[in-house]
């Protein structure tokens, strides 16, 4: 079995994002916690299996928690039938800069999982987020036209000292004097360097092919070194001189910065040198020329397909259920046409440090081939890679379907959208995924809308026929104000008696309002409090458990919404 592969197409010839880091279990203690809900036994228990043959109770968890054993580990063994890696099978936890695929950790924790009896719920194929963009900006660049490169040369930047009478750089060893037009330095005693320039612009694009020129000559044929770059990566390279005034010029390998410095290091020579000026060039392709749409297009869908059929294989069919596209939807209508468009970097349908960090495949291949790829690459890999073609579920996963400010207007655009990727009369998708990283409001009122909100998201999911997921579940408190969200050590009875509620509401909600056949399952995205330092929803009694893994009033609102109650 192949554990790496290059995706490359030689190789195949923002509100609350529910998707973040949540490793927040290895805080625990040696062992899980046995106290607190006296009387409750483990979740996946309360579930009517009779009522509900095909429900799964899922957690999230990180793989880092299941390889060491971790407490958090014991507990999801006990409690649920199904895990979610939180990233382990994010394209960025895989793939290198290089194109390079390494799976191996994917392979292992579905086989941990198949060993303790879970399944393992796909997460997830095709996302904007935690994606390699180097290497994928790096499947965009120019093309070259014909066999070869053909080079010219560019001027980046020119220090000339014929006019200098101080030195304006930062001093290290040694400081040049000014005479006669040129900078002059001679050996103080012992090894010494200087600056020679400073802030030279010099384009990463050029990497590997600079020159460094200097008109100079010394009192005697001598060499120094020459170093060109960043503080954190420079290229350094010997130049010769003699005692005549001319051009010397050396090539520099392995530049990486945008301004770059340029540093002298005569070290022990120990004649006099005059420097006239100093310049820094690269070499630019002259026949490079920008990638089309199309072809940018099929670069990345080749790319896409590489991608998933690594993952399919790593996972040897085991991994039966996927979010294949994550997160899609925008809050933004530019169109007009009534419904959120997509996410995009392009038509500017998300904040600016969204596109900073993103990479938004459907810019590349289209609002409606980014979904039927994925699907279509989803379906074939799986079943070459010895899965039952008719056991996969592909779910389209999103946030904020529950909105009460909207009117669920974000779920009403995902089931439009899904009609638009389905319109072709090929893609099926077969589920929809709700994250619902939702609050309760300890405003009344507030909290009677979400409650609504809430109802009329299963009531429209459940009319859309297809499966219905609680994919990342987990639950913070809100103030009074509604802005203030409640800490873990602020938290009152009063304030926990409703999270407990609200738990129970949403768990019976679902139950009452999606049929059963319909009704795929329910994962807790965090099983424990959040803590103080973690990436999501930090310091928030977002669990089922404290921190010491010891259950809480909200393990039991979500034990008794399991069992009707």
């Amino acid at each position: 079995m192949k554990y790496n592969k290059i995706l490359s197409i030689a190789a195949a010839t923002v509100l609350m994002c529910g998707c973040a880091d949540n490793a927040m279990y290895t805080e625990a203690p040696a062992e899980p916690g046995v106290t607190g809900q006296d009387g409750y036994t483990y979740l996946k228990s309360y579930v009517n299996r009779s009522e509900n043959p095909n429900f799964k109770l899922g957690a999230g968890i990180e793989a880092s928690d299941v390889f060491a054993h971790y407490p958090a580990w014991t507990e999801a063994k006990q409690n649920f039938d199904e895990v979610t890696p939180g990233n382990l099978m994010k394209f960025n936890s895989v793939v290198k800069d290089d194109g390079t695929m390494d799976f191996r950790g994917v392979t292992d924790f579905v086989n941990e999982a198949e060993s303790a009896g879970l399944t393992v719920y796909g997460h997830t194929l095709a996302w904007h987020s935690q994606q390699n963009k180097t290497y994928l900006n790096s499947l965009l660049k120019d093309k070259i036209s014909g066999n070869s490169i053909v080079y010219e040369e560019v001027e980046d930047g020119k220090v000339d000292f014929s006019t200098m009478k101080s030195f304006p750089y930062y001093v290290m060893s040694y400081t040049p004097t000014f005479e006669d037009g040129c900078m002059v330095s001679e050996n103080p005693g012992g090894w010494y360097q200087y600056f020679a320039g400073d802030n030279i612009p010099t384009p990463s694009i050029a990497k590997g092919k600079f020159k460094v020129t200097v008109m100079m000559k010394a009192s005697k044929p001598g060499s120094f070194n020459v170093n060109v770059g960043s503080w954190s990566k420079a290229g350094s390279a010997s130049i010769e001189f003699t005692t005549e005034m001319k051009e010397c010029s050396i090539d520099v390998e392995g530049i990486e910065s945008d301004k770059s410095f340029v540093v002298f290091q005569p070290g022990s020579f120990d004649g006099k040198i005059y420097i006239k000026w100093l310049k820094v060039t690269h070499m630019e392709a002259k026949n490079k020329r920008p990638l089309t749409a199309q072809e940018k297009k099929d670069t990345l869908t080749l790319t896409m397909g590489n991608w998933i059929d690594g993952m399919m294989e790593a996972c040897h069919g085991k991994v039966t259920a996927w979010d294949v596209v994550n997160e899609a939807i925008s809050g933004v209508d530019k169109d007009g046409d009534g419904f959120y468009d997509l996410q995009s970097a392009t038509r500017k349908t998300i904040n600016p440090e969204d596109e900073e960090s993103n990479f938004y495949w459907q810019d590349y291949l289209g609002d409606l081939d980014y979904v039927r790829t994925a699907v279509a690459d989803a379906r074939k890999s799986f079943a070459a890679h010895g899965g039952d073609a008719s056991q996969l579920k592909l779910f389209i996963n999103d946030y904020n379907l529950e909105s009460s400010w909207d009117d669920n207007k974000k779920l009403k655009s995902l089931i439009h959208w899904i009609g638009e990727w389905e319109s072709d009369g090929v893609t099926k998708i077969d589920g929809i995924g709700t994250q619902m990283h939702v609050s309760v409001s300890m405003d009344p009122a507030a909290q009677k809308r979400n409650e609504a909100a809430v109802v009329n998201q299963f009531k429209l999911l459940a009319a859309t026929g297809k499966l219905i997921k609680i994919s990342e579940l987990d639950m913070g408190i809100l103030a009074e104000d509604g802005k203030t969200e409640i800490l873990t050590a602020d938290a009152t009875e009063e304030q926990i008696a409703a999270q407990k509620a609200y738990y129970n509401f949403i768990i019976k909600a679902y139950f009452e309002n999606i049929p059963a056949d319909q009704r795929y399952g329910i994962t807790q995205w965090s099983l424990t409090d959040s803590p103080e330092k973690s990436g999501w929803r930090p310091n928030e009694p977002i669990g089922l458990w404290d921190k010491n893994l010891n259950r809480k009033p909200t393990y039991a609102g979500f034990a008794d919404g399991l069992a009707n109650k």
